[in-house]
């Protein structure tokens, strides 16, 4: 049975989730919390992943404070209660 998972999104990402700065999935892995996120809030798709499913390259993943380098980590464990923070990079000049 998988755990329930906060997905913690920053402002930026936000208006493609209805609003929510979090969101609840219920998954044991990275990967299937990151698919669930966006089968729940289809808007974020693009802005979280590449048209073949991999992270996009300005993305960073967070479990419990801890860098998940990309979802090549997808089957990073997730526990119940676990906090995954999306920050989506910021360029400029």
């Amino acid at each position: 049975m998988a755990d329930s998972v906060t997905v913690v999104l920053p402002a930026s990402l936000s208006a493609h989730a209805g609003g929510e700065r979090e969101v609840e999935v219920e998954a044991q892995y990275v990967r299937a919390a990151i698919d669930q996120l966006v089968t729940l809030a289809p808007e974020l798709k693009p802005h979280v992943l590449d048209s073949e499913g991999a992270l996009q390259p300005f993305v960073n993943l967070f479990v419990d404070n801890m860098q998940v380098h990309d979802l090549d980590q997808q089957e990073s464990p997730l526990k119940a209660g676990t906090e995954l923070l999306i920050v989506s990079a910021l360029a400029g000049g």
